[in-house]
């Protein structure tokens, strides 16, 4: 997560610099250390819970967070959400539960789909707060300070928790290190917030989704993961959450919209 982060920086102040040095005042820099501190947890979380689950149930719950972005968007705009809103949420929650209990366990939920199920929950309020700075500050440069934030507290939480940096020695370990950094840091994120000056947070969530059944498809296929009831029904329950809290608030805002033509 620390270098992942730290190359994404230099990239952005490389490629980026003047403008982001033109717009960085103290108002930018405070909201673009919210985005990396909640980045940073998000992506804990995770991770984390990647090391004690299986790449594809992480992907499915982590796509979850979807279902809680219109509740969180309605703790900091005080627009409460429609009703289609706490029924997807509800199929989804659904969903979450069938991926991730253990038949052989009894009811026991694994701890990495807990953890991953918490960095969902953070990853909305992530999602939520970035849509709403970046109508208030320049994209750009709050996509550097939340790297910049993210990396360093990252690198701090390394440090104090193993601080092996022999790491650096093994080449072939970087190369997975500098993809995430270039192109699943740097290009996926600058494309993130680039897309949230023109997209709400619900909508680009949903989109963003879709990372979940990439996911889902390359872990199957390098046989990380085994095909099983619970994560074809749970998908079939999560997306079909999204897909109609999509379907029903199009339909809703199409009807708005021709009521106030007359």
């Amino acid at each position: 997560i620390a270098f992942r982060f730290i190359i994404g920086a230099i990239l952005m102040i490389a490629v980026f610099g003047k403008t982001i040095v033109k717009h960085l005042d103290q108002n930018t820099a405070v909201r673009g250390a919210i985005l990396g501190v909640l980045f940073f947890v998000a992506f804990f979380f995770q991770l984390t819970g990647l090391t004690k689950t299986t790449p594809a149930m992480n992907a499915m719950i982590t796509s979850g967070h979807i279902i809680f972005v219109p509740l969180v968007t309605w703790i900091f705009t005080k627009i409460r959400p429609r009703k289609i809103n706490f029924i997807a949420c509800a199929i989804s929650l659904v969903g979450i539960v069938v991926i991730t209990l253990d038949p052989s366990e009894g009811l026991a939920i694994r701890s990495g789909d807990l953890l991953s199920l918490l960095g969902a929950i953070t990853f909305s309020f992530q999602v939520v707060m970035l849509s709403l700075m970046c109508r208030e500050s320049e994209y750009k440069t709050l996509i550097f300070v939340q790297f910049v934030v993210a990396g360093f507290l990252s690198l701090i939480a390394y440090i104090i928790a193993d601080g092996d940096f022999s790491y650096l020695s093994n080449f072939n370990a970087m190369w997975p290190v500098l993809f995430l950094g270039v192109v699943c840091t740097f290009v996926c994120f600058l494309l993130e917030g680039w897309c949230f000056q023109y997209l709400d947070a619900t909508r680009a969530s949903l989109i963003v989704t879709t990372e979940a059944i990439f996911a889902a498809i390359f872990s199957l296929i390098l046989g990380m993961d085994v095909f099983t009831w619970q994560l074809l029904v749970g998908a079939i329950l999560l997306f079909g959450s999204i897909i109609l809290m999509e379907v029903v608030t199009s339909r809703q805002n199409k009807k708005l919209l021709r009521q106030e033509n007359g």
